[in-house]
């Protein structure tokens, strides 16, 4: 038997169908079970355990019986008929009447469904089994789960003066009895004994192919839910969802399958309701979760209470991590090599670009009103091109990623840089701290117009001064939403922004926060606000956290809502009706200045940030998708430090005054643009076809990627992570020793900075990951380093696919594996990414397109003789780009790619450092001209005989001088014999000079 447990060492619980006999199942066990004695007579028809105490219990007993036989599984047909002429015998009485009536159930309901009162005791209990063994035979009644007891005797469940209850059937679609139960008043359900649950299920609500169907625990739960909500139900016995069940739900064709187990505070139902999910999405159902505000929070428990409550449950979505996300994902060999970007020359681009660019602002009254994409390869010259077609344009508006690239054109092209407020320009800078900080319009509220200022330095402001200047203006990205900026240019350019960082407006609000804010709110007016912030941030000291108690994943999204709406109710409250009772016309107080119409600080800080504001507004406009139930797209979010409120910027397109941007056309230079932010820019204008075009990567660039591990975040946090990315760069250096450290550069993540500037960078030749846009500070490296690939949170991309896409198809939130190329290699790799494609291009933008535009702040397509026409000699012919990251770049060439099949854990830690000093020792024996054998290795490197050996590859008794080195860095392609003994070398070094684990 399968043993899952054992009680005082009387009994056993065991899983195994085989041996049950006439066993009842004990549904209260999780997994469910069939309980045996472990001495004398069992109701599995076995004598267990020792002969003495067995032949005690088997002592015949005064009450007449007949020696049980092994239970025989009867036809279903059979089954139904003995339960149907059972239910017949049996009456309804008052108090079973009464009870399913009070579950919302009429009278009519009650007996269509073949509910049954439990026979007496002594009489009418006889009388049935008599009735029933004259109809069918005593053989073949002992066979039907339910009528024998664990004595192997005829018998049913009876009712007697202290206790009472009724039959519930269990009915498949076609209305036949699959298995039965009792319902003992005030009690718990009792499963029929001998009952094999995987064959019991009801069906109720006539389903139909392609409707939703309900997943639940018992019959009467699914009757009810059926009757009231007009919805069509599949129950099983307690929580045992098996593949026979899912196999009958299959059958019925549904559209959707939606878990519905009680909502209440139990482990084992929340386990059970993921198992659930699990299992029927693995059978290819599409399957939701059903949720509500349940027991645990003072309300309705299972599907049937809420209701006969009057209300429905939010339908939603479960995504699982897949586990193979949580495994080692080393490169494998593929049958084909990886495709390549071929591109065209870089003369062909640059002419391209150069033309569409002129062409397009030239003409630029011609295309009024008209916007244009030009999507080249870095180098191939837009920015060069702009500023060329700019001399017959004055009035241009030009826009880059940030304020030090403003600065960089403005000193090379001669545009006048339009800088933001601060210290040197605004002389009221410390109220539009204020302003901004709480979020509030400082434009507005802190200077207001010529005619009506609201600031006393108005008329002399160095600010405003800025936008008095002709000619063509350049600034930070966030001046696209700036009409001053705007006003009298005749084109906009957009070069090269991070749009993703400009075009979404952000807003954050604190437990803090949100507690001064209710202090601030007084009277009657702000009562409904006050509770309801008072609710959100309860939600926030809630939210889950792990079980370390270190902070959990965001909730965002209809969770977020279920989850408020959960705390709202656990504090007596209904979040419905609270944001329902918000004013319409005026949400929050505004600061109130002086009779001179002049803010000062304390005015900004005397009433709550305008995040506040935001949040209140958000959740009245996504209020109708929360109470249609369904999954739906969200810009709030949360975590145990705040809420966050985002939304994406509103182009000046009606600004008071007369400016239009939909009038004004607009270049797009991007080399890597995502659409979601190109649509959004041009959904004002007609949009012109996307010019496109890439560059080859030439000849004399040598692409070198070390595949040993990805480098992210983590992983860059272990010593020994930094430690064999400087093995690697040592490497690189002594193959290929750089000149100067001018011709030397790396680019990392913003926290291994410091590190990576130790291992011999210059801190000018060393650039982070989302800064390192549109900079030629790089043009003339010889050697580009890029460490680990960028990976951002995959929460923030789901919630900006949320936000981006607000009035779509809920976003999916579920990774997947995608197999990945090495470009020109036979190896692969498999990489995370979205199964949705919204979010998939946020992440393609943020870890793929981020990697292309890096490697390209070396210049690379400019590598190419052919540049040189003019006379003037390139100083660099040969540059060398080495990836420290196991991620392929798509259609990024590889001309060696090194691998490393080890694994770091602490057993493998332990093998490495015992490497180490194995290969240190060996260099030194060597340099002493001494003989390296195992015992001389043994000793001095402090290791057993049998180590040193595993490291050699050699018998533990054979002496042998060897490379150790050679199989260090695995070279699947490219570097020859000679090649990979100098490798060993260059490894060697690095072992020796960087810090031992």
């Amino acid at each position: 038997m399968r043993c899952t447990g054992f009680t005082l060492e009387r009994a056993t619980f065991c899983t195994r169908e085989e041996y049950t006999g006439s066993l009842p199942l004990v549904i209260s066990t999780n997994p469910p079970t069939y309980k045996h004695s472990l001495f004398g007579r069992c109701g599995c028809g076995v004598q267990h355990g020792w002969s003495t105490i067995s032949d005690f219990s088997a002592r015949p007993s005064t009450a007449s019986q007949t020696t049980p036989q092994p239970a025989l599984k009867l036809p279903l047909d059979t089954r139904h008929v003995i339960y149907s002429t059972a239910l017949d015998l049996l009456p309804l009485r008052t108090e079973a009447l009464q009870d399913l009536t009070a579950r919302g159930l009429s009278h009519e309901a009650v007996i269509a469904a073949g509910y049954r009162s439990l026979p007496r005791r002594a009489g009418e209990h006889r009388e049935f089994i008599r009735r029933l063994v004259d109809r069918f035979g005593e053989q073949t009644l002992r066979q039907c789960p339910g009528f024998t007891d664990k004595n192997g005797r005829l018998t049913f469940w009876t009712a007697f003066p202290d206790r009472d209850g009724y039959v519930v059937a269990y009915r498949r679609e076609d209305g036949k009895i699959t298995g039965i139960q009792a319902k003992v008043l005030g009690a718990k359900y009792l499963t029929a004994r001998g009952t094999s649950l995987k064959e019991v299920y009801h069906v109720v609500g006539s389903p139909k192919p392609g409707e939703d169907l309900y997943a639940t625990e018992g019959a009467t739960k699914a009757i009810v839910a059926s009757y009231l909500g007009g919805i069509a139900a599949f129950a099983v016995a307690g929580q045992s969802l098996a593949e026979e069940h899912i196999d009958a739900i299959k059958s019925l064709h549904p559209g959707r399958v939606i878990v519905a187990l009680d909502q209440e505070e139990n482990l084992n139902t929340d386990r059970a309701r993921e198992r659930w999910y699990r299992a029927l999405s693995d059978a290819g159902l599409d399957v939701r979760v059903a949720v509500w505000e349940g027991q645990d929070v003072g309300g309705p428990k299972g599907l049937d209470d809420l209701i006969q409550e009057g209300s429905k449950p939010c339908l939603r979505r479960i995504y699982f991590v897949p586990a193979e996300i949580g495994q080692p994902r080393r490169p494998r060999a593929s049958r084909e090599a990886g495709p390549v970007e071929q591109g065209q020359s870089l003369e062909q681009v640059r002419a391209l670009t150069r033309r569409s660019i002129e062409d397009f602002l030239v003409h630029h009254r011609r295309n009024r009103g008209k916007a244009l994409l030009i999507s080249t390869s870095p180098g191939s010259g837009k920015t060069r091109a702009v500023a060329d077609a700019l001399q017959n344009s004055s009035a241009a508006r030009i826009l880059v990623g940030t304020r030090r690239l403003a600065t960089e054109l403005s000193e090379q092209f001669g545009y006048t840089l339009i800088s933001g407020r601060n210290q040197d320009n605004c002389q009221r800078i410390d109220v539009v701290d204020a302003l901004s900080e709480a979020g509030h319009d400082v434009g507005k509220l802190a200077c207001g117009t010529a005619s009506k200022p609201r600031c006393p330095f108005r008329s002399s402001c160095t600010y405003c001064g800025q936008f008095r200047s002709a000619g063509t203006r350049v600034g930070a990205a966030e001046q696209l939403f700036n009409p001053k900026f705007l006003e009298g240019g005749n084109i906009v350019v957009v070069d090269d922004a991070d749009l993703s960082r400009t075009l979404v407006e952000r807003h954050h609000l604190s437990v803090e926060v949100l507690e001064r804010s209710v202090e601030q709110l007084r009277g009657r007016r702000w009562l409904a606000a006050r509770r309801l912030l008072s609710v959100v941030q309860h939600a926030i000291v809630d939210t889950p956290r792990q079980q370390s108690g270190r902070r959990g994943p965001a909730v965002m999204g209809p969770p977020l809502w279920d989850h408020l709406a959960k705390t709202a109710r656990r504090y007596g409250e209904e979040l419905q009706a609270l944001i329902e009772a918000l004013p319409r016309n005026r949400l929050l107080p505004q600061p109130q200045s002086n009779q001179a119409g002049v803010l000062a600080v304390e005015d900004v800080k005397a009433v709550p940030p305008a995040a506040v504001m935001r949040l209140m507004e958000a959740l009245m406009e996504e209020l109708p998708a929360f109470l249609s139930r369904e999954d739906f797209n969200s810009r709030i979010r949360l975590d145990t430090r705040g809420i966050d409120i985002c939304k994406l910027r509103e182009l000046p397109n009606d600004t008071p005054g007369g400016f239009q941007f939909a009038d004004i056309p607009v270049l797009l230079l991007d080399a890597t643009p995502i659409d979601v932010f190109m649509n959004y820019l041009t959904r004002f204008h007609d949009r012109l076809p996307d010019v496109r075009a890439s560059v080859r990567l030439p000849d004399n660039v040598t692409v070198v990627q070390y595949a040993s591990s990805s480098n992210g975040h983590a992983v860059l946090r272990e010593q020994w992570g930094v430690e064999r990315v400087a093995a690697e760069i040592v490497a690189e250096r002594r193959r290929f020793p750089a000149l100067h450290p001018e011709q030397e550069a790396a680019i990392c993540f913003v926290s291994q900075r410091d590190a990576i500037e130790k291992m011999g960078f210059k801190p000018s030749q060393v650039l982070t990951f989302g800064s390192a846009r549109g900079s030629n500070a790089l043009a003339e490296v010889k050697r580009l380093h890029v460490v680990g690939r960028p990976m951002p949170p995959g929460d923030d991309l789901v919630f900006l696919a949320q936000v981006l896409h607000r009035d779509e198809e809920a976003v999916s939130r579920q990774l997947v594996l995608r197999p990945q190329a090495y470009g020109g290699q036979r190896w692969e790799a498999d990489v995370v990414d979205f199964a949705d494609r919204r979010v998939s291009a946020l992440l393609r933008a943020a870890r793929e397109d981020e990697i292309v535009q890096v490697i390209h702040r070396a210049r690379l397509v400019t590598l190419v003789p052919q540049a040189s026409l003019d006379g003037v000699g390139n100083s660099r012919r040969q540059v060398r780009l080495v990836l420290h990251t196991s991620h392929p770049v798509p259609g990024l060439r590889v001309d060696e790619l090194k691998l490393a099949s080890h694994r770091i854990e602490v057993n493998e830690e332990r093998r490495l450092e015992a490497e180490d000093r194995i290969i240190v020792a060996a260099e030194r024996l060597r340099q002493r001209g001494e003989p390296v054998t195992i015992t001389a290795l043994a000793r001095a490197a402090g290791a057993h005989k049998a180590t040193v050996g595993k490291v050699l590859g050699t018998p533990v008794h054979t002496p042998k001088n060897i490379n150790l080195y050679n199989r260090m860095n695995h070279v699947p392609q490219i570097l020859n014999h000679a090649d990979k003994a100098e490798d060993s070398e260059v490894v060697f070094e690095a072992l020796m000079v960087w810090p031992k684990r």
